[in-house]
This record gives structure tokens, C-alpha cells and sequence, in this order.
């Protein structure tokens, strides 16, 4: 919580973008590998989604591979939208939608969706 505002994180508060947020945000809720919240499988997905409701704001900056990250913030998204629940969905990713290497082109096509969700 910050302040009054209840927030929840996709990812591990020890490691990467989330460690910066639990070191600036004191007292968010995280949710990762860390705490058994596997957010690849697709049951865990849903139900990050389902708690969400119980959130102001969501963050999601998880290192999820395989559209898996694009898949959750669309489950997010249409879970608060079915539950007519306002807040933020704030999404912390690469940039590397922009460029591309030969050796990782898909990892470039993958973070393209997150993107153009939060462009909407």
C-alpha cells in the first residue's frame, strides 16, 4: 500500500525492476516464481487477475517469456474491464520492440503486443 493506495506487482521484489519498486514503494504486494505464483501457468494467471480487483493500481514488470506478459496484462485488462474495476495498469518492459539482432527476433516480436495493449 502507498498511502492509501493498494497496489499489486508482477514479480519478485528481490531481484530487477521490481527490486527498484519494493526500494521506492514500500509495502506493494508482489507476486512471482519467489511466492509460488508461476504467472506462465495459465490457473495462476487468472487468478493474479482475479486479485487484482482487490488493487488500485497493478504493475506488471515480471521477466515473462513467450507472450506470457502480453497474456497477463490481457487478462488483467479484461478481468478489471468485466468487473467494472477503475485503477492503473502500469506495464514496465523493454524496449526492444524498436530494434532487432539476428540472433533474438523473437523476443523483439513478442514485446511488439505489450506495446500496442497499452497504446489502446
Amino acid at each position: 500500500m502507498y498511502g492509501n493506495i493498494k497496489i499489486l506487482v508482477s514479480g519478485n521484489p528481490n531481484e530487477n525492476l521490481a527490486k527498484g519498486i519494493n526500494s521506492v514503494i514500500p509495502n506493494c504486494e508482489f507476486k512471482s516464481r519467489s511466492n509460488v505464483y508461476d504467472l506462465t501457468d495459465k490457473n495462476t494467471k487468472e487468478k493474479f487477475a482475479q486479485e487484482s480487483l482487490n488493487f488500485d493500481h497493478v504493475i506488471l514488470c515480471s521477466a515473462l517469456w513467450q507472450f506470457h506478459q502480453s497474456l497477463l496484462l490481457n487478462l488483467v485488462h479484461t478481468t478489471c474491464q468485466k468487473n467494472h474495476k477503475k485503477g492503473k495498469i502500469i506495464v514496465l518492459g523493454s524496449s526492444i520492440d524498436r530494434v532487432s539482432k539476428g540472433t533474438d527476433w523473437l523476443y523483439p516480436i513478442e514485446k511488439k503486443p505489450l506495446r500496442n495493449i497499452v497504446n489502446i
